[in-house]
C-alpha cells in the first residue's frame, strides 16, 4: 500500500469585476462596497454605496454640505464616514437606508470623521475636543445609547479610532507623550488604551481588526522602512509580514479568517502591487492570482470580507478603476 502524502495547498484564484472610476474603502459581508467618487465634471467627491443589484447610490451630505467620503460598512449595510457641512467644517456621519445620513457630532470641537463600524452599529473615528484648536482631536466611540465617548490618547494630543469589532474592541493610532511619534493602539472598555509598540522603529499605525482581535497595520523598522504587521493579544507582539520585495508595505484589511490585504512596493521601489497574506502561504502578489490575460494591474487592495472578496484600485486600458475580486472556489 502506497503511503499517502499531503499535497501543498494551491493558491487561491479570483475573477475580477470592474466597479468603475470609484475609490473603494470598505466591503461588507455580502460584497457591497462603500467609498467615494468624483462625478463627471464635478469638483467635489461624494460618499457612495455600491451594490451588485442596485449599482451606485449617492449617500448625500449633511446640512447643505457638498462633499463626503464613506470609510466603512457593516453587514447591515450601515455606512459611516465624513461629510462637509454648509460651513467650512465637516462631521462624522452614520447612514442607514431607512433614516439616511445622521450627524454624529463632535467631542466639543468643530470637526469629526467616522472610520469604522461594527455589526451592532457602534462607530469609531476621530473628533475635535475644543473649538479653539482643530488640531487637538481624539479617538471616539459612538453608540446609539450613549452617543460619543472620548477614548483618550497614549499621552499625546491626537488619537484616532480606525476599527471596531463585534466585541467592542477598538484599534487605532495615537501620538505618544512627546507628540512626536504615532503608535498603534488596542482599546477595550475594561483595560483602556494599550500601546502596541513598533517593529523596531519609531512609529506604527493600526488600520483594521477582525472579530478575534487580530490587528493589522504597518510600522517602520530599525532600518527606517515600513513593513506590514499582524498583532494579537494571544501572541502579545507584532509579527512582521514583510513586503513584496520593496522597502514599504501597508496592510489595510483583515477578515475573520485571518486573511490580510494591502499594498507593497516591488523590488526597485518604483511600482506597487496589491497583496494577499495568509498564515499558510505568506504574502502573495494579487496580480499572480488573476487571469494573466485580464489586462489589469492591481495596484493595491483596500478591504477583504470573510467570503474572501477583495476590493482595491487597479489600472486597465490606461485608466484607474476600482475592482472587486471574487474567489473562484
Amino acid at each position: 500500500m502506497l503511503a499517502a502524502f499531503a499535497r501543498p495547498a494551491t493558491a487561491q484564484t479570483y475573477t475580477i469585476t470592474d466597479l468603475g472610476p470609484l475609490v473603494p474603502n470598505s466591503i461588507s459581508a455580502s460584497g457591497n462596497v462603500a467609498g467615494y467618487v468624483y462625478p463627471s465634471g464635478g469638483n467635489y467627491a461624494y460618499a457612495y454605496l455600491w451594490t451588485q443589484t442596485g449599482g451606485l447610490q449617492d449617500l448625500g451630505a449633511l446640512g447643505g454640505g457638498s462633499s463626503g467620503d464613506a470609510f466603512a460598512i457593516n453587514k447591515l449595510n450601515e455606512v459611516v464616514g465624513y461629510s462637509s457641512l454648509a460651513t467650512s467644517t465637516g462631521h462624522a456621519f452614520l447612514w442607514t437606508r431607512g433614516k439616511g445620513m445622521q450627524d454624529l457630532g463632535t467631542l466639543g470641537g468643530n470637526v469629526s470623521a467616522a472610520a469604522g463600524i461594527n455589526n451592532y452599529g457602534n462607530v469609531v473615528g476621530i473628533a475635535g475636543t475644543t473649538t479653539q484648536d482643530d488640531a487637538i482631536e481624539h479617538a471616539f466611540l459612538w453608540t446609539k445609547t450613549t452617543g460619543m465617548k472620548d477614548l483618550g490618547t497614549l499621552g499625546g494630543t491626537v488619537s484616532q479610532g480606525f476599527a471596531i469589532n463585534s466585541a467592542g474592541q477598538v484599534a487605532g493610532v495615537s501620538l505618544t507623550g512627546m507628540n512626536t511619534n504615532y503608535h498603534a493602539f488596542f482599546w477595550t472598555a475594561q483595560s483602556g488604551m494599550r500601546d502596541l509598540g513598533t517593529l523596531g522603529g519609531l512609529q506604527s499605525f493600526a488600520t483594521a481588526m477582525n472579530d478575534s482581535g487580530q490587528i493589522v497595520g504597518y510600522s517602520d523598522t530599525a532600518e527606517g522602512i515600513n513593513n506590514c504587521f499582524i498583532w494579537s493579544a494571544k501572541v502579545g507582539h507584532m509579527q512582521n509580514l514583510g513586503t513584496l520585495g520593496g522597502d514599504n508595505c501597508v496592510a489595510v484589511g483583515i477578515n475573520n479568517v485571518g486573511q490580510v490585504v494591502g499594498g507593497s512596493w516591488l523590488p526597485g521601489n518604483t511600482t506597487g502591487h496589491g497583496f494577499l497574506w495568509t498564515a499558510s502561504r505568506g504574502m502573495q502578489d494579487l496580480n499572480n492570482l488573476i487571469s494573466p490575460g485580464s489586462g489589469w494591474v492591481l495596484q493595491d487592495a483596500r478591504g477583504i470580507n470573510s467570503a474572501g472578496q477583495i476590493i482595491g484600485l487597479g489600472i486597465i486600458s490606461g485608466q484607474t478603476r476600482a475592482y472587486l475580486l471574487t474567489p473562484t472556489s
